[in-house]
């Protein structure tokens, strides 16, 4: 006669006060892994050159 109580219903008994301790422990854990916003670096400047070997047109007779 040492238990009072099912396991089910301990578990029912309990279950508040586990919740309670689980969802700030959650909200900590979640809120100290985030990652820091990135960088905000100027766009890289778009220049368009076509390279050394460019498609000629026959000479200009």
């Amino acid at each position: 006669m040492d238990e009072f109580s099912c396991g089910y219903c301990e578990l029912l008994a309990h279950l508040p006060i586990l919740v309670w301790i689980f969802i700030p422990l959650l909200w900590l854990i979640l809120l100290t892994s985030r990652l820091p916003p990135p960088l905000a670096l100027p766009p890289y400047p778009q220049c368009w050159f076509p390279g050394t070997s460019q498609p000629r047109a026959p000479p200009h007779a």
